[in-house]
């Protein structure tokens, strides 16, 4: 689906034009687009926990490392500052506190920046949430 973006400035004139493809991915939760905001079936904190994350790499070697989980939600985070390259689909131990679960890569991205590589993911469903009384 292609979209056409108008930048304009407070005083109405226009600053920039261009178009934008969105696309959709099929899943078992409906997303609907609201005014360019996702309509999401439960609500993110948008707190920044420091745990633990315990994987292997796309090499398949054994890592532990910190990281920051933002956007919060009893399903997933964003995690930011991985060291090590995971891809979609893998499985993640993540620990906050005396709490661990296991939660599923969903999209992963390098940031270049001191981010480094970010990665979505997703709770396993017969995991207890590790950070649901923050």
């Amino acid at each position: 689906m292609t979209f056409q973006v108008i930048a304009t400035s407070y005083s109405g004139e226009a600053l920039a034009s261009g178009r934008v493809t969105v696309g959709y991915r099929r899943s078992n939760r409906q997303r609907t687009w609201l005014g360019g905001m996702e309509n999401r079936s439960e609500p993110r904190r948008h707190d920044r926990l420091v745990v633990n994350i315990l994987g292997r790499d796309k090499n398949g070697q054994p890592f532990t490392q910190e990281a920051v989980a933002s956007s919060v939600s009893e399903s997933g985070a964003l995690l930011s500052g991985i060291t090590r390259q995971v891809r979609p689909g893998d499985l993640l131990l993540i620990e906050h506190g005396d709490k661990r679960s296991r939660f599923k890569v969903v999209w992963v991205r390098d940031s270049e920046s001191q981010q480094l590589i970010q990665a979505a993911v997703h709770r396993v469903d017969a995991e207890p949430c590790p950070w649901s009384r923050v």
